[in-house]
């Protein structure tokens, strides 16, 4: 399969590719760790890409989504939860969210199995989305710290139907330690859940986009998302949308300083 890698600098209309390569298994997520590069999930490992080539680093079963955590390390979902790889001690990795009080969570996706599970981390604060148990959860130092949605895959018009409907979200960003931005992606919205609840663009009784992953600028006043062919930002502020590149073949993306890098097949 061929892969590329390109880099479009904000404000700038013009790309520029970084990497093309190829791999024999599909390519899901991407994250970038400084120091090491841009790592890459695939049906069973995680490679790295560089601009002259691709290697695998590690071997994992049906790995969903990558993000960095804390400092040297990076954490994968996968079917049965998370793991935690510390990529500065030769990857060795642990069950990031293995205790009991976490149980509830992963016992029913060991089951049944699931179609996404998304993680973003910041500090000691991890958001997962969790694809189609219709369902966001908000981990602090091991512990469940914060719980949405019922599993209804409907939204509705009161406000406890609004805070309790998700419809396979399919992103999630931790914006501090108590607002989390939900790509709820079958109802056609970002959403924006902790102190307040609001739609931060989007309309889910009248869907036009279905946005999947979320990256947030460096002052964290934009959100960039995917949203099928599109990658798009939205202020954050103002929710002032705007397409910034389209290509039908979009994987995943991920953010360097001022340049967002986009992984899309061939």
């Amino acid at each position: 399969m061929q892969f590329r890698l390109i880099n479009k600098k904000l404000g700038v209309k013009s790309i520029s590719i970084f990497s093309e390569f190829s791999y024999p298994e599909n390519i899901k997520d991407i994250c970038y760790i400084k120091d090491i590069g841009f790592l890459c999930l695939c049906d069973n490992s995680i490679i790295k890409v560089t601009d002259q080539e691709c290697n695998q680093v590690i071997s994992i079963d049906n790995p969903m989504s990558i993000c960095k955590g804390s400092e040297g390390h990076v954490y994968v979902s996968y079917q049965n939860g998370i793991r935690d790889f510390n990529y500065l001690d030769g990857y060795y990795h642990s069950e990031l969210f293995g205790n009991e009080e976490l149980e509830n969570i992963y016992k029913p996706l060991k089951k049944i199995g699931v179609s996404g599970i998304y993680v973003h981390a910041l500090g000691n604060t991890v958001g997962l989305s969790i694809s189609p148990l219709n369902k966001v959860y908000v981990i602090r130092k091991g512990s469940v710290y914060k719980q949405y949605g019922s599993g209804l895959p409907t939204y509705g018009l009161s406000s406890s139907m609004q805070l309790n409907s998700f419809y396979n979200p399919c992103g999630v960003l931790m914006y501090n330690e108590s607002t989390v931005f939900v790509s709820d992606t079958m109802n056609g919205c970002i959403r924006s859940l902790g102190d307040s609840h609001r739609i931060i663009v989007g309309n889910p009784l009248a869907p036009t986009i279905y946005p999947t992953k979320l990256l947030i600028s460096n002052k964290k006043d934009i959100l960039y998302y995917l949203s099928k062919n599109y990658l798009r930002s939205v202020t954050v502020s103002d929710s002032k949308d705007a397409m910034l590149y389209e290509n039908e073949h979009i994987l995943s993306m991920s953010m360097v300083d001022d340049k967002i890098y986009v992984l899309e097949g061939i």
